[in-house]
């Protein structure tokens, strides 16, 4: 038999039949609520290794010197530092929502945000 086939035969008689599955990446996770009293910036994503247009506005705060937290419309998601440009910076959150044209945030009751 070829190599292969031997390799799959081994890998049948121990146990670990089949590709190894990569490991899940695991995110770090936050909530609206947990971020809403940081200042915030305003920045441009300029392209490189992410799946957001170029040109999109996006309201940030910091998290780890290389990611920003993005406050998203149904959650926090995160971005690398790297492909974004700041525009305006150090704003509460209010102010960033407002100039970038989206509605104020308010925790709604007995909702999880």
């Amino acid at each position: 038999m070829g190599e292969y086939a031997d390799l799959h035969i081994e890998q049948y008689i121990s146990g670990r039949f089949g590709m190894r599955m990569p490991k899940q990446r695991e995110y770090p996770k936050t909530t609206k609520a947990e971020i809403a009293g940081r200042l915030f910036h305003i920045v441009e994503v300029v392209g490189g290794n992410t799946n957001r247009f170029p040109g999109t506005k996006l309201v940030v705060c910091d998290n780890t010197p290389e990611l920003y937290w993005v406050w998203a419309s149904k959650d926090v998601t995160g971005i690398s530092k790297a492909v974004c440009k700041v525009l305006e910076a150090n704003l509460p959150l209010a102010d960033a929502l407002a100039r970038t044209g989206r509605k104020p945030y308010g925790p709604r009751p007995g909702a999880e945000q």
